[in-house]
């Protein structure tokens, strides 16, 4: 009989083969921003990992549970970073305006069309660590809670984790910065503006949308 290939086990072999694409979109591109990728996508890859090990392990201390969810919760918003990677591709080029023909030309520019794959696939494999935490942690969470309250979490980790997206993104700041969090509030607070609310709101509605739609077609598959 063949034993079955666990989820976590997807989720690594998805991992290296990620690793090893970057690496050869690296050598095509030479631009480094698919280099680091790599270690996005393991950072985006820590909550996923912590989740499928409490899942697989069903550990009966309530501390490492509780432990557990707060690290992979410190992690989960990496996974949702990735999609903002996206934005590198401006630069490549796809197109250009046209002075004779009054509108586009496209470039032939099969380089740019490598990094958008890559960058698409990366976007990806984000939500997929993401949804897949998320769902994990939504199924432990009724060992201990009810359902109800365990669905209510779901806009709370979607509004701190838009909040956390914003910090990486636009303050540079990491997950281990929590361990400073006088450091966190100083730079959010000088640096708060319209921005901040219109991006955490944008991010907010997209995560609660995403994780929504999942949990509709869950239970619709066991109706």
């Amino acid at each position: 009989m063949k034993k079955q290939v666990t989820q976590l086990q997807i989720g690594l072999m998805m991992l290296i083969v990620f690793g090893v694409l970057s690496l050869l979109v690296f050598q095509v591109t030479n631009f480094s921003v698919h280099l680091f990728l790599i270690w996005n996508a393991l950072l985006a890859s820590v909550s996923f990992f912590i989740s499928s090990w409490i899942v697989e392990k069903q550990p009966k201390s309530k501390w490492v549970w509780g432990l557990a969810f707060l690290v992979s919760l410190l992690f989960l918003p990496n996974a949702i970073y990735m999609v903002t990677d996206l934005m590198y591709l401006n630069h490549y080029l796809f197109y250009e305006d046209s002075p004779i023909s009054m509108g586009w030309i496209y470039a032939e520019n099969i380089v740019g069309y490598i990094a958008m794959i890559h960058l698409f696939l990366g976007a990806l494999l984000g939500l997929w660590f993401a949804i897949q935490s998320i769902r994990h942690w939504l199924s432990e969470g009724q060992r201990y809670f009810s359902s109800r309250m365990v669905y209510w979490f779901l806009p709370l980790i979607s509004f701190v984790s838009s909040v956390a997206v914003y910090l990486g993104r636009f303050l540079r700041l990491n997950s281990w910065d929590v361990i400073l969090p006088w450091r966190v509030v100083v730079k959010v607070w000088e640096n708060i503006d319209l921005v901040f609310f219109e991006f955490v709101g944008v991010f907010t509605i997209f995560q609660i949308l995403l994780f929504g739609t999942i949990l509709i077609l869950k239970k619709h598959r066991q109706s």
